[in-house]
């Protein structure tokens, strides 16, 4: 991976996606508004290529634990698409 010279970048954590994604309550808030402030700035996103089976892990865990329901499942993997 090549170093980017803009300054402004940032590496998204599996935590937030999966938090936007399925609206955690608690983090959601938080997590939203930093990734749309950063957006807004023109700040440069990365990630690491393993946050998407990261992420629907996490959401089928989720499930799994009755942290969220069917539909919401479903609208957070949706949200990736």
């Amino acid at each position: 991976m090549t170093p980017t010279s803009n300054p402004n970048a940032v590496v998204v954590d599996a935590n937030i996606l999966i938090s936007i994604c399925s609206k955690e309550q608690d983090t959601y808030p938080i997590a939203d508004a930093a990734f749309k402030n950063y957006a807004k700035n023109g700040w440069e996103f990365f990630a690491p290529g393993i946050i998407v089976a990261e992420s629907l892990f996490a959401l089928c865990n989720k499930l799994q634990d009755g942290t969220l329901t069917q539909k919401e499942y479903d609208q957070a993997v949706d949200f990736y698409s």
